[in-house]
């Protein structure tokens, strides 16, 4: 019984302190003018094409990170090929739509899940044993309708479904569709 109380109170110390690293690290990059940068878009571009290399990384930590947690995913998308050739775009807004999937997840499932479990309303509850047994396909379904909001993060992180395996891979295959869906407003698409 202490054993159990113990971890329980670990857990919930690391929890906590996840938790605590995001906010200080936001708190860092807001007093060291890091967030200033995003207020002119073609200052951005500009500074991740100056990066080199490391510009990709930045983008795909910003995306990795940010969306998750109530950045909207298709910010990204559409600035991707603003900034970079469309080849080097999919590239970079694949990687991070998968990267924030699995932010996003692995947050709702490890790190929130008594929090988050609390507020999820209850008639996402009764989905969970039908998600569970046609994982792939709901999930390809459910990201093809509502893409990558937080809450479908979370109630996929909540839910009974294996995380790489199911989740992951549905979440590929509907971003390939999306990114080589040809589209009618642009000529430069695949």
């Amino acid at each position: 019984m202490e054993l159990t109380v113990a971890r329980a109170r670990d857990s919930g110390a690391l929890k906590l302190g996840a938790v605590a690293a995001a906010v200080l690290l936001v708190a860092i990059a807001h007093r060291l003018g890091i967030l200033q940068l995003f207020v002119d878009p073609s200052g951005i571009a500009h500074l991740l094409h100056e990066l080199g290399g490391w510009g990709f990384v930045v983008f795909l930590l910003a995306y990795t990170m940010l969306q998750p947690f109530g950045v909207p995913g298709t910010l990204f998308c559409m600035a991707a090929p603003l900034i970079w050739p469309w080849p080097v775009a999919f590239a970079l807004s694949m990687t991070g739509t998968m990267a924030a999937s699995v932010v996003g997840f692995c947050f709702a499932r490890f790190v929130a899940r008594d929090w988050l479990e609390r507020r999820l309303p209850a008639r996402f509850h009764k989905y969970d044993e039908a998600l569970a047994a046609r994982a792939f396909a709901t999930v390809v379904v459910l990201r093809f309708v509502f893409w990558m909001p937080q809450m479908l993060h979370t109630f996929l992180g909540l839910s009974k479904v294996l995380p790489e395996a199911e989740v992951e891979l549905a979440t590929a295959v509907d971003a390939l569709v999306r990114a080589l869906a040809p589209s009618t407003d642009d000529a430069t698409s695949p």
